[in-house]
C-alpha cells in the first residue's frame, strides 16, 4: 500500500486531486497509521478536505481521530513558535547571534505552517562551545555536574550542541555551537563545516514569528547533511523529506545553483542523488528544482529505509525491544549503509567504536561521583 500512501501525500502537496481508487476502511486505517509513523499526520490531514470533494472519505470515527491529531499538531506548533522566539530573545539579550535550524524554520515554508508536526527546537548560538557553555550555565539551563562530566560523545554536550532537559512546557531544546553534526568523514566534514560556519555567520533573516532563520543556501546543505547522518546511523522518515521538498520550492532566488556543484566536496553527492529520485518520482517535485542527477538504486534504498523505519528509524525491528536488541538493530542498519556510501559508512562505524571507548572514563567518573554523594 506504499503507492496509496504516497498518493495521499501528493494530494496534500497539491500534486493530484484524488487517489487512484477509493481505499477500504482497513486501507484508510493504514494511511492514518503510516502518517503517524512518519510524523506527517497533520500534513496528510490536509488532503482529506480535497478528497472529500470527490467522495473519497475515511470512516467517520477515523476522521475525528485524525482531526484530533491535526489540532494537537497545530497547538504544538504555536507553542514551539513561541518558545523559539523566547529563546532567540534570551540569547540575543546575552549578546549572541542566533538562528533557528530546521523545525520551525521549515514549518514557515509550508502552505499551512501549523500542519508540520514539530519535534524539538534547534537554535544556533554564535560564540563557540566554551562561550555557549558559559552562557547556558549563567542562565541556569545546565548544572555544574553536567559540565564536569560531559565530553564529546556524551548525550548532553556533544560535538555540535548542548542538549537541554525538557522545560516546563515539555519542549526539547538543542543549543548548537556548531551549525551541524556534519559528516564522519573528516576530510569532507572539514569543508562542510567551513561552508556552514561562513554561511550562518552572515545576517540571518528575522521573520514574523520573531525568530531568525538562515539562508536557503545554508539550509539546503545543512539539512541534506542532517538527512544523511540520520539515514546512515538510525534511519530517516518522510517528515524531513517533505521539509526538503518545501525548502527547494521556496528557493525563489535560485540559491540552489550556488551549492549544487559542491555536494561531492561536502560528502553529500550520493545522498543528494538519492533524495532527488525520491522527491521527483514519489513526491512529484518538478525537475527544475532538482540539485543533482537522480540515482534510482540509492533512491530505492532511501525509500525502503523511510518506509521500514518511519520517523528517525524508530520502528525498525529491535529498536523498541531493549538495549541489546537496539544495539544489534542499529549495527545491522549501519553496515547495510556501506552499500549506500562506503566511505561515510566506514568513518561512521569507526567513530562509533571510538566514541564508546572515549566515554567509558566519563561514565565511570560520573558513577563514582554519584555513589560518593
Amino acid at each position: 500500500m506504499t503507492d496509496l500512501f504516497f498518493e495521499l501525500i501528493q494530494v496534500a502537496l497539491g500534486k493530484r486531486e484524488r487517489l487512484s481508487r477509493v481505499p477500504t476502511d482497513d486501507e484508510w486505517r493504514y494511511l492514518y497509521r503510516e502518517s503517524r509513523r512518519q510524523s506527517v499526520g497533520g500534513v496528510a490531514f490536509t488532503a482529506l478536505d480535497i478528497l472529500s470533494k470527490s467522495g473519497q472519505k475515511p470512516p467517520t470515527g477515523l476522521l475525528y481521530e485524525w482531526m484530533g491529531l491535526s489540532e494537537q499538531v497545530r497547538s504544538q506548533n504555536l507553542l514551539m513558535n513561541k518558545e523559539a522566539a523566547r529563546l532567540t530573545n534570551l540569547f540575543e539579550q546575552e549578546g549572541h547571534n542566533t538562528a533557528i535550524l530546521k523545525g520551525q524554520a521549515n514549518a514557515r515554508l509550508y502552505p499551512q505552517p501549523l500542519t508540520r508536526q514539530p519535534g524539538d527546537i534547534d537554535i544556533w548560538v554564535d560564540g563557540g562551545k566554551e562561550k555557549n557553555i558559559e552562557t547556558v550555565r549563567r542562565l541556569g539551563l545546565i548544572t555544574d555536574e553536567i559540565v564536569r562530566f560531559a565530553m564529546d560523545g556524551d548525550t548532553t554536550i556533544s560535538y555540535h550542541h548542548i542538549h537541554l532537559k525538557k522545560n516546563e512546557a515539555g519542549v526539547d531544546v538543542e543549543i548548537h555551537f556548531r551549525p551541524s553534526s556534519g559528516n564522519k568523514n573528516p576530510f569532507t566534514n572539514k569543508r562542510l563545516q567551513k561552508f556552514l560556519e561562513n554561511e550562518i555567520n552572515r545576517e540571518n533573516e528575522k521573520v514574523p514569528e520573531d525568530f531568525r532563520v538562515p539562508s536557503v543556501r545554508f539550509a539546503l546543505v545543512m539539512q541534506l547533511a542532517h538527512i544523511q547522518r540520520h539515514l546512515m546511523s538510525e534511519g530517516i522518515g518522510l517528515r524531513h523529506i517533505i521539509d526538503y521538498y518545501y525548502l527547494l520550492k521556496s528557493d525563489v532566488n535560485n540559491q540552489r545553483d550556488e551549492v549544487k556543484n559542491r555536494m561531492d566536496s561536502f560528502g553529500l553527492k550520493h545522498m543528494a542523488e538519492a533524495l532527488m529520485w525520491v522527491l521527483h518520482e514519489w513526491l512529484g517535485l518538478e525537475e527544475e528544482y532538482l540539485i543533482a542527477p537522480e540515482d534510482e538504486r540509492r533512491g530505492r534504498m532511501l525509500l525502503q529505509s523511510i518506509m521500514d523505519g518511519g520517523n528517525f528509524g524508530r520502528y525498525y525491528h529491535g529498536r523498541q525491544q531493549g538495549v541489546w536488541q537496539h544495539f544489534f538493530a542499529s549495527n545491522k542498519h549501519r553496515l547495510k549503509m556501506l552499500r549506500f556510501d562506503f566511505k561515510e559508512a566506514f568513518w561512521m562505524e569507526l567513530d562509533y567504536i571510538i566514541t564508546i571507548i572515549k566515554t567509558i572514563p566519563a561514565r565511570i567518573a560520573r558513577r563514582s561521583w554519584s555513589l560518593a554523594r
